[in-house]
């Protein structure tokens, strides 16, 4: 091999005064570039080589196609070499994260160049709530992003992720993000927006006891199973004790929106895995609390008694906890239907604090004030039996896009719950001998048509002869081929329907009289006048109604409950308007299924309220099912003060089906309201809350 030393320098070399050969470690692209004749070539000292293609200093194009040039291009390799090589961590009490080596040093890489760490570094997170982003850059910094965007898995070296809130001065979810260098950016960002994290194995929930008698703490505990995650390359195996506790009564933190802002905050993991009385700033009369939004605000609510709700669980790449929980946003006052209602409610979590994510179950608690437990709730298995709702076995559509909001697990419609094939609307209703389906707007905002379409061109456009008999009203037409089709009304089965018949026969159809019909009688009739059938007679004839005084009535039915002590801050607005069903917070409620169809419905609440403020003023609306049938208001101009407050509403529903009567309360002004007991919690030996609700049925005098 030639000897360098042996060689020639020389600064430039001019080949026959028309090309320039020369070197250098600037780059003649940029700033003031590099003066040379067109054809020029700049061996630049990193290997790159450049040549002259116009008049301007900056006129250089690269012709270097090395291994530096293909490292810069696809920004490969990047990221952290071997993530076991360190260890990360965040404090609360100074926002500081922290990356340091697990041993000695750990190494990144960034577009192919190698960088060493061999000392700890940390940064402090701004005192902001929302997630902020943490990246590892050329030039051996630790910085910090609000805004994910694709240059943190491309160009960065990508560590972690911290959800902060900023009242309670606590990080609600701490991820880690270090990936490796063997998956180039582009694949990393096709799976992490079409896939997100996946489930792979484990995780199970175990040790429930389901449907229990409320007698136990335990019937509404649970463990989770060690299993795998994976977050593209990462994988994450959770495991009891490293560092979250799974067996053994599992401690899961319980997250939950709080205020106007959309902000996350989380009840720290205990025996619990729901938010309960006392907990999380939440106080109540002992029965669990839901995420409910009022207006645009976010609030820990009580589950009415005997309702249901939500809990989901899912698994994540937090460094301390794992496993944790989302409140469910809404009480149930029935069982929730399975999948279905799980998905919708879980579809409604928007904005989570996290991205990496994977849904693993939702379990159906039941809160009930009649449980002797600590805790007032159950776990109720779903409908169909199960301990659970097992999201495992399901493809994990919930978080695409890296785990954003749900998606959902299925767009498509069953029939049934065994139905083998799914699909849409348009391919599930099929058309009838006597109805059709046209698809409407097709690739935009669809719509379904129906249409009815009896043919009855075999039917003679006349009626035979027509009579009143004992079945109902009784008719022969006569078809094309001779026979005759017989039609009734009142119980004799038809062949054709009557109605539809008459709409086709048009002018043929002559008008009939009651005065016609033989088994009638009819005077003048007078107002107030209905007509009724005389079985001494055998006749109809018109009488004089009864008319009903106001007031007096039969007593049919009464239903009645005491009404328990009560706290809370909920409000009921004062609008022009109804108050909603949503307003406020349930006192209580009764079903009731009238016995007559023209009763009046007669409800009354008898409460004594205080407030922890003067002047607090309450509101109590009264609803038949959703619908608002009375308010009352009542001022408590001195705090810790008893006020008597009764009042008394009337409905006439004119239904014989099953209604819902309910009263929901809330304040106007004030603070806190206190209803059958004080503010200092005086309940006079438990009198005081010995009050009471009704709800009456009057039927109206024949």
């Amino acid at each position: 091999m030639a000897n360098i030393d042996d060689a020639f320098t020389v600064d430039t070399l001019s080949l026959d005064d028309n090309v320039l050969i020369t070197s250098g470690i600037l780059d003649p692209t940029i700033g003031g570039g590099y003066e040379a004749p067109i054809g020029s070539l700049f061996l630049k000292t990193d290997g790159r080589i450049f040549q002259k293609f116009d008049t301007a200093d900056v006129d250089w194009t690269r012709l270097s196609i090395g291994l530096d040039n293909i490292l810069e291009n696809t920004f490969e390799p990047t990221g952290i070499t071997n993530r076991v090589d360190s260890t990360v961590g965040f404090v609360n009490g100074t926002r500081t994260y922290t990356i340091q080596p697990a041993v000695t040093e750990f190494t990144y890489f960034i577009k192919g160049t190698e960088y060493t760490v061999t000392a700890p570094k940390s940064i402090v997170i701004p005192d902001v709530s929302g997630t902020v982003y943490i990246y590892l850059d050329a030039a051996l910094n630790i910085n910090t992003t609000a805004t994910f965007t694709y240059d943190l898995l491309s160009i960065y070296a990508y560590a972690g992720a911290i959800y902060w809130n900023s009242l309670t001065q606590e990080a609600v979810y701490v991820g880690d993000e270090r990936h490796g260098i063997t998956m180039d950016g582009i694949t990393h960002i096709h799976l992490h927006t079409s896939f997100g994290t996946q489930y792979v194995n484990g995780l199970g929930f175990s040790n429930m006891i389901v449907d229990g008698d409320g007698s136990l703490d335990s019937h509404t505990q649970l463990d989770v199973d060690d299993g795998i995650i994976r977050d593209e390359d990462l994988q994450h195996d959770i495991v009891d004790n490293a560092p979250q506790q799974l067996t053994g009564i599992a401690q899961i933190p319980v997250l939950y929106k709080f205020g106007t802002n959309d902000v996350w905050h989380v009840k720290p993991a205990d025996n619990s895995p729901f938010i309960q009385d006392g907990t999380a700033g939440f106080i109540g009369t002992g029965l669990p609390a839901f995420n409910e939004l009022v207006g645009n605000d976010w609030q820990l609510n009580e589950v009415a008694n005997n309702k249901y709700f939500f809990m989901h669980y899912l698994a994540t790449n937090d460094i301390y906890n794992p496993i944790v929980g989302i409140l469910g946003i809404n009480e149930y006052q029935n069982k929730p239907q399975g999948q279905e209602a799980a998905s919708l409610e879980f579809n409604s979590l928007t904005g989570l604090p996290f991205q990496e994510y994977t849904p693993l179950a939702t379990v159906i608690f039941e809160a009930k004030s009649a449980y002797t437990n600590t805790v007032k709730a159950t776990i109720a298995s779903t409908s169909d039996g199960y301990d659970f709702i097992d999201w495992k076995s399901a493809i994990n559509t919930f978080n695409l896009g890296g785990g954003g909001a749900a998606t959902g697990v299925d767009e498509l419609t069953k029939v049934s719950a065994n139905d083998l094939d799914a699909g849409y609307l348009n391919g599930k209703l099929v058309n009838g001998a006597s109805l059709t389906f046209t698809e409407n707007n097709d690739g935009g905002s669809e719509t379904l048509t129906i249409d009815t379409t009896i043919p009855l061109a075999d039917i003679q456009t006349e009626i035979d002869n027509i009579e009143l008999a004992s079945g109902g009203i009784y008719t022969t037409l006569g078809v094309y081929d001779g026979t005759a089709v017989d039609l009734a009304i009142n119980g004799v089965t038809a062949s054709t329907d009557l109605l539809d018949a008459l709409s086709q026969m048009g002018s043929n159809v002559s008008t009939l009289q009651l005065n016609d019909l033989t088994d009638v009688t009819l005077a003048t009739p007078l107002d107030g006048q209905t007509m009724v059938y005389n079985t001494t007679t055998s006749q109809w004839e018109n009488v004089t109604t009864t008319v009903n005084t106001p007031g007096v009535g039969r007593l049919l039915q009464v239903k009645f409950n005491v009404i328990n002590a009560l706290s809370g801050t909920n409000t009921v607005p004062v609008t022009i308007n109804d108050p909603l069903i949503t307003d406020g917070i349930e006192l209580w409620s009764e079903t009731l299924t009238p016995a007559e169809i023209t009763s009046n419905m007669r409800i009354s609440t008898s409460s004594t309220v205080s407030g922890s403020s003067n002047n607090t003023e309450m509101m109590f609306a009264f609803f038949r099912d959703t619908t608002c049938i009375g308010v009352g208001l009542v001022n408590m101009s001195a705090r810790n003060a008893g006020h008597p407050f009764v009042i008394t509403v009337y409905d006439t529903p004119a239904v014989l089906t099953p209604l819902v009567y309910s009263c929901r309360v809330g304040k106007t002004t004030g603070n806190t309201w206190y209803i059958n007991r004080l503010d200092d919690a005086t309940l006079l030996n438990g009198q005081l809350a010995n009050q009471a609700y009704t709800v009456e049925e009057i039927g109206v005098n024949p």
